[in-house]
């Protein structure tokens, strides 16, 4: 998705890198949208090295700094669900994460015509009778009192 100047500024000093003689090999970044909800974005990897592991070594590092900053769900837009499904990632509804929604998928340009899928793991256990999202406002089921 295209990004401004400024939305670069802003997140550029929270990239995680892997280079070698400043050559960079993957970046990626981790999103907090609430203390408990994280996204593993902007993943990469410099085409000649994908498949050597350096994707998995980063994604997995972001994904231990978001356990240790309390995140209890880490989810990631993605076109390869087969590798993050290697990290313990299921798919889910993009309709599970309005944080992504209203901050970033509304003025996409391929908002209408979404081509990534949406992918989650979570790092704690909760309780079944737990919201899984409780900023979402609890409605009744259709025919349930």
């Amino acid at each position: 998705m295209p990004r401004t100047e400024q939305e670069i500024q802003t997140i550029i000093t929270d990239f995680r890198v892997i280079s070698y003689r400043k050559t960079l090999l993957t970046c990626g970044i981790l999103e907090f949208y609430t203390p408990q909800v994280a996204e593993l974005r902007s993943l990469a990897v410099s085409p000649g090295l994908r498949g050597a592991g350096l994707g998995r070594r980063l994604a997995a590092a972001l994904v231990d700094e978001a356990r240790r900053r309390g995140a209890e769900m880490v989810f990631a837009l993605t076109y390869s669900t087969e590798f993050f499904a290697k990290l313990g990632f299921s798919p889910v509804s993009r309709q599970l994460l309005p944080w992504k929604v209203w901050k970033d998928c509304l003025r996409c340009p391929k908002h209408e015509c979404c081509d990534e899928s949406a992918v989650a793991r979570w790092l704690k256990p909760r309780p079944d009778s737990r919201p899984l999202f409780p900023i979402l406002p609890s409605a009744p089921l259709a025919g349930r009192a």
